[in-house]
């Protein structure tokens, strides 16, 4: 075999096995790695996909991968930032700016990042966090000693939540080893408020889990989540090895968390799974636990995989700077992650204008003139598209009227000087661009004729 022949031989292999990163999966599209760095324009919040998502105690988070004074931290408003620190030969490392590697995003998708990193000389990371429900996210650890020494660490998952007292520690269940502790969230946000009274929940149920059974596990009193430090470390101010946590089960404190010993020795690899639930208080404690369980049990080389197929009718565009690439899958993921499952009275998927931060206004549902959105969001999912458009049609008045907004919670037209309102007639030419793409003949005939009623009340109502 020539030399030539051989490389095109291992080239076709290489395509047909996929793309892998370090750790146990596989990215079997290369336009999807991005490889960014903590300098990088990535947009890094992250939410459930449609079908694992709820209205009510929705949780998306904001990773936080770039600040050097911080571990990596997923934030979620309100509700606390999740991370994992570090305890390698009595050494913490709760900083990024101490990683012999700095923490790389491989790929990112609208419910889930790939992280690459090296906390240690010769300790290689891959770190998997997905949101994987409105009410559970993973981080998901595969770590390998590349070094010629073994290694004996500590990892401590932990939540940290500013104010004094603001988490309450309920229990520890010692048969699942799984620690309970709730928390409070105002309804106040930047933009409106949420409406209480309505079933937004303020007072949540959490868990924090781990996949193999935890060593120790503890809560403490901290202004920072820095001050964790001197629980890993040292009790107190006197040097005094940690070797296990507090054991607290009651009491209000701004950390929790757990403890997870493990040995490498040089060559070896073992990966972890720690899980982070939250729940509306009033909700069954059993829902949180199946939540949770799901979440320990979550096969991410199948979640990945739809991940792929989601973006496979995306246009590839090649940019010359791979910064402007992040930006344009940073903005699918984005748009994808606003969508929100059919309930109420629409039977249709349908957007919300915002999962994380929570403004208020934006669980007002869809508007016409944020319904453009569509036109780029048809190139991920075409059926997805044409069901938002198609809840303007389910809900429109028998006089042709498509109200200002429209959602789960009907049709609202917040009435100036007795006239119902509406939005800027963008519906037929949006519903035009994702057929285009589409070409859904029956959606575009459903359209058609719902367009026509609306322009004519338009005709009558407003010239």
């Amino acid at each position: 075999m020539s030399n030539k022949l051989a490389l095109s031989f291992f080239t076709i292999i290489f395509l047909l096995i996929g793309f892998e990163t370090f750790g146990q999966v596989t990215v079997s599209d290369k336009y999807l790695y991005i490889n960014a760095n903590v300098d990088d324009p990535l947009f890094t919040t992250y939410a459930a996909s449609m079908e694992r998502s709820r209205f009510f105690a929705d949780k998306a988070y904001f990773m936080d991968y770039f600040t050097p004074d911080k571990p990596i931290c997923y934030n979620s408003q309100f509700a606390g930032e999740f991370a994992v620190i570090w305890k390698v030969n009595n050494i913490i490392v709760s900083k990024t700016r101490d990683f012999i590697k700095k923490p790389e995003v491989i790929v990112s998708f609208p419910d889930m990042a790939i992280l690459e990193y090296e906390p240690f000389k010769g300790l290689q990371v891959q770190e998997i966090f997905m949101v994987y429900s409105s009410g559970a996210a993973i981080i998901d650890m595969a770590i390998k000693n590349t070094g010629k020494v073994e290694y004996d660490f500590n990892l401590y998952p932990l939540v940290y939540k500013s104010g004094q007292g603001a988490l309450q520690i309920s229990k520890f269940d010692k048969e699942n080893n799984w620690y309970f502790f709730t928390h409070y969230e105002p309804t106040v946000r930047l933009h409106s408020n949420l409406y209480a009274s309505r079933g937004y929940p303020t007072d949540f149920n959490n868990i924090m889990a781990c996949n193999q059974t935890p060593d120790s596990y503890g809560g403490y009193e901290a202004n920072s989540i820095q001050d964790f430090y001197f629980a890993a470390k040292r009790l107190s101010k006197v040097h005094e090895f940690v070797t296990k946590q507090n054991e607290l089960e009651t009491g209000n404190v701004e950390i929790v968390a757990l403890q997870k010993r493990i040995r490498l020795k040089p060559g070896e690899k073992t990966s972890v799974r720690f899980v982070r639930g939250i729940q509306d208080i009033r909700k069954p404690e059993s829902e949180m636990r199946d939540d949770v369980q799901a979440a320990l049990n979550a096969d991410l080389q199948k979640s990945i995989d739809e991940n792929v197929a989601l973006f496979k009718s995306v246009p590839r565009i090649k940019f010359k700077d791979t910064k402007k690439k992040m930006v344009y899958i940073g903005a699918l993921n984005l748009v994808r992650q606003c969508m929100m499952p059919a309930r109420g009275e629409t039977q249709y998927n349908y957007y919300n204008f915002s999962r994380n931060p929570i403004w208020g206004w934006g669980h007002g549902h869809q508007v016409m003139h944020e319904s453009l959105s569509m036109l780029s969001y048809v190139y991920l999912d075409a059926k997805s598209a044409q069901e938002s458009q198609r809840i303007y049609i389910e809900q429109q008045y028998a006089d042709g009227l498509i109200g200002y907004r429209h959602g789960p919670r009907g049709p609202q037209v917040y009435p100036h000087k007795g006239k119902a309102t509406t939005s800027a007639p963008f519906f037929s030419w949006t519903n035009w661009e994702v057929y285009q793409f589409s070409k859904d003949r029956q959606f575009l005939k459903d359209c058609y004729k719902s367009g026509v009623k609306f322009v004519h009340y338009l005709e009558r109502e407003r010239c």
